[in-house]
């Protein structure tokens, strides 16, 4: 079987167009169910009952524990069942409906549904973005520095690091090593991640390996369609000197 990582996994999806709208559930470390429509549309309870259709046959492929999978389609048909989608005629309020209900079963944060704009479907569902797609999304992130927002070097020699995400290591590797570098002497350092969303685990195997001398086990993904694990460790190489003596 052709070796595949958690990314190219989650190309592996299902695709369901109904009525203008694409639902395209993605695996990974998260599933998140995509509904590319503009707030106007209505979404009838046909669609509704459609989508909820689509979106528990990927749960049930995908998802990493089957029998919540089986729990959360229960749920969500129950609460089709009982009227309770009725009022939630715009993409973006059924999204946040089908959220809420799907991690009141899983308790899983990282389990929702979101709107996206049919840009978004686009690109995603194509094997490479397009050169232009790919261009336009390096240059905005490359706008937003990669989301680091702020390096600093305090009173008694304490380093100061925020940044709001984690990015692809490929395309903000330097910013960060950067940030790192300037921070290399430091007695303490504050990783300021309270607006932190998450991201790349390339990134963050990135950072954290500048704070051990040692292989260290990050994480692991379980890709449920092939049974197969992607583990992460630390580096064995970075650039500049590491900081593992480092207060954090």
């Amino acid at each position: 079987m052709k070796r595949e990582t958690y990314k190219a996994a989650a190309k592996r999806f299902i695709t369901i167009a109904l009525f203008g709208l694409l639902l395209i559930p993605v695996t990974g470390e998260i599933v998140r169910a995509q509904i590319s429509q503009t707030e106007e549309r209505e979404i009838t309870a046909a669609i509704q009952a459609e989508i909820i259709d689509s979106f528990s046959a990927a749960l049930n492929e995908i998802y990493v524990f089957p029998d919540v999978a089986k729990k959360m389609e229960k749920h969500l048909r129950k609460r089709l069942k009982e009227k309770a989608y009725d009022d939630k005629k715009t993409p973006g309020a059924f999204a946040d409906a089908l959220t809420t209900d799907l991690q009141e079963i899983s308790k899983d944060k990282h389990l929702g549904v979101r709107q996206v704009t049919p840009e978004f479907v686009e690109n995603y569902l194509g094997d490479t973005l397009t050169d232009d797609a790919r261009e336009e999304d390096l240059r905005r992130k490359e706008y937003k520095n990669f989301d680091f927002i702020k390096v600093e070097r305090l009173n008694g020699n304490v380093g100061y690091l925020k940044f709001n995400s984690f990015e692809e290591a490929e395309t903000g590797g330097a910013t960060a090593v950067a940030a790192l570098n300037f921070l290399a002497h430091v007695d303490v350092l504050i990783i300021d991640l309270r607006d932190n969303g998450g991201g790349e685990p390339s990134m963050i195997q990135l950072i954290t390996s500048y704070f051990f001398d040692y292989p260290v086990h990050l994480n692991s993904f379980y890709i449920r369609q092939l049974d197969s694990i992607q583990q992460f460790w630390t580096q064995a190489y970075v650039e500049g000197p590491r900081m593992s003596d480092v207060d954090l």
